[in-house]
């Protein structure tokens, strides 16, 4: 994934010497003095960045926690707004421009409207699937190919389908988020 500025940095060094880079990031927008370590999380003081807006999009969608929304939007972009994926996702959320468009986001870097967004996707996979994993996995991998992984293997499409090891880290990524969060008196 290639987002601007400090992380074009982290990423491009962490190719040369993985083991020399901490998985922190300093977040220069609207917190100018909170560094993410998703390790750590519980060093974090008050409130999160973009908290309430997530908490206000949280709100308008049944199926999804603010944990869980949040862990995506950490997962897929690492805080930053202006983030850009080399497949062309957009924003906090990481939003394709189609499924942007479908879900009524006309400014993908936009906080609010890309957490709105990718919080209605959410809601909308959960829904779809009811299944926390499998709706995680189609906000990365797409559901077009969890469908056919689960018509496929039915309720061990996790344990026996082909699952690119990207999605399965992510997942895992997003999961590890959400319990981390949790901790987090909000």
């Amino acid at each position: 994934m290639r987002i601007a500025g400090l992380l074009d940095v982290t990423m491009a060094l962490s190719l040369l010497e993985p083991s020399k880079i901490s998985p922190s990031i300093l977040v220069d927008y609207p917190y100018p003095n909170v560094r993410f370590e998703p390790s750590r999380i519980d060093k974090i003081v008050g409130e999160l960045p973009y908290q309430r807006i997530f908490e206000e999009s949280i709100s308008q969608q049944r199926k999804v926690s603010f944990h869980l929304a949040y862990a995506v939007m950490m997962a897929e972009s690492n805080g930053n707004p202006r983030a850009i994926s080399e497949e062309g996702a957009m924003g906090l959320m990481q939003l394709m421009p189609e499924t942007a468009k479908m879900l009524g986001v006309k400014d993908p870097y936009d906080p609010k409207q890309s957490s709105r967004g990718g919080v209605k996707y959410l809601s909308y996979l959960m829904n779809h699937y009811s299944d926390e994993r499998a709706a995680v996995a189609a906000y990365n991998l797409g559901e077009f190919r969890v469908n056919r992984l689960i018509k496929k293997h039915g309720e061990e499409w996790w344990e026996k389908g082909r699952i690119p090891r990207e999605t399965r880290e992510y997942v895992k990524k997003v999961f590890a988020f959400k319990e981390e969060y949790k901790k987090v008196s909000l």
